[in-house]
């Protein structure tokens, strides 16, 4: 097995909310041609970012930082897969039964 991984919360933390610095430049998104660039821009730019930022804070190699990226991201969508479902059961429902009266 590998070496345990010990890092504080607050580590983590701060290092992901500096990656997240880039997405400042979504502020021009209303600028025609330039909004779209510059949010590309920012969106790579704040993915190499949290891809480094991760891999200083948890002291993982590259392989490990790109599996437990991929194992958080699938974790959020099923998160909010499972939420948005619940909601749109509840608030359906409610269209359907409103519909009937």
């Amino acid at each position: 097995m590998g070496r345990l991984v010990v890092c504080h919360y607050g580590e983590l933390l701060r290092t992901l909310g500096f990656a997240q610095t880039p997405n400042i430049l979504h502020i021009f998104n209303f600028i025609p041609v330039l909004g779209g660039l510059l949010s590309l821009v920012a969106f790579v730019w704040f993915i190499v970012a949290g891809f480094i930022a991760s891999r200083q804070a948890l002291d993982l190699d590259n392989a490990k930082t790109f599996w437990t990226i991929v194992l958080g991201a699938v974790a959020l969508i099923v998160v909010f897969a499972v939420v948005g479902l619940v909601v749109a059961l509840i608030f359906g429902a409610g269209v359907y039964v409103g519909r009937l009266l």
